[in-house]
């Protein structure tokens, strides 16, 4: 399953080329026609054939080149629940399906988030295991050295976050990764580079905290009743302002946390390079297993939807 996501994540981020294409054309009279046909067919006359009058038009199109990227960064945000790691294993091993669809020449980096809440020190920031870099970047590492830290990151003994049930606010996290003072902090790691797609898959086994439930499905209960208290304390937030080149464009304000208003932000922050979201969660009620809190992952399966990315 995570093979055949990362798959589809890397298609629906295919890079392009430069694209130019020229269209000349000049309207002649038929009988300016023919005499330019016997200018090139027949000796030249004693008398020169009447030039014909210009009337001549050109276009030349050029793709712009911001719309020319070769490199991508890869995001995973994952529930950080302990009945998610070997999910989570699973995830990292099959990043060699994602490596192997790439052209040869493409630089990608590879980094984590955990679905903690706004309490959390690691919300809405990339996160590493023990001493292992942020960002795993694949101009300075090899793919085994790679499998084998996400592999890490991903399985050994991930931070819980109790007010998150475990890291189930997938959705707040990254949307407190655009805030100003996050956004500069993981640029500063060599993520979110300004020229590169971005690949963003949320990993979880329940939905998020912020979903807002189809009509007529009735949540899983928690038996721990976290996630009513999660919900009423994240959900909603006075958003800091978002400033650029140190002149505010926009002030602070208050934001409810949903997935359209997810999205936005990251076509916002991504402009016009290439922007995917994709998520390995459960789609299908029917396929949920009934043990433990496992339901469809709406949040997830809505931010995926609105973006035309991959479940």
């Amino acid at each position: 399953m995570a093979n055949r996501n990362l798959k589809a994540c890397l298609k629906a981020t295919l890079l392009m080329g430069t694209l130019g294409a020229g269209l000349a054309a000049c309207e002649v009279t038929p009988t300016e026609q023919a005499a330019i046909d016997t200018a090139f067919s027949e000796p030249p006359a004693t008398t020169p054939p009447p030039a014909p009058e210009p009337a001549c038009y050109q276009q030349h199109f050029v793709q712009p080149e911001a719309h020319v990227t070769r490199k991508i960064d890869l995001l995973f945000v994952t529930d950080t629940s302990e009945s998610l790691s070997d999910e989570r294993g699973a995830v990292a091993d099959g990043i060699d399906a994602f490596v192997a669809a790439l052209p040869s020449n493409v630089d990608y980096r590879i980094g984590v988030m955990t679905g903690h809440s706004a309490g959390s020190s690691w919300s809405g920031k990339l996160y590493r295991k023990g001493s292992n870099p942020y960002v795993l970047d694949s101009q300075t590492m090899d793919l085994p050295t790679i499998r084998s830290q996400l592999h890490d990151t991903l399985t050994m003994a991930m931070p819980g976050d109790h007010a998150s049930d475990g890291g189930e606010e997938g959705m707040v996290s990254i949307n407190r990764a655009m805030d100003d003072n996050r956004m500069a902090l993981a640029k500063s790691l060599g993520f979110f580079r300004d020229d590169a797609a971005l690949a963003v898959v949320f990993v979880s086994d329940e939905n998020d905290i912020c979903a807002v439930y189809p009509e007529g499905v009735t949540p899983v209960a928690d038996p721990d009743g976290l996630e009513g208290t999660a919900h009423a304390h994240d959900c909603s937030r006075v958003a800091p302002p978002h400033e650029v080149d140190g002149v505010v464009v926009t002030p602070q304000h208050h934001e409810d946390i949903t997935a359209e208003l997810v999205v936005n932000k990251l076509r916002a922050l991504k402009g016009g390079m290439p922007l995917v979201v994709g998520a390995v969660i459960y789609t299908d009620p029917s396929t949920v297993p009934h043990e433990g809190e496992n339901e469809v992952g709406y949040g997830y399966k809505d931010m995926v939807e609105l973006a035309g990315g991959v479940l």
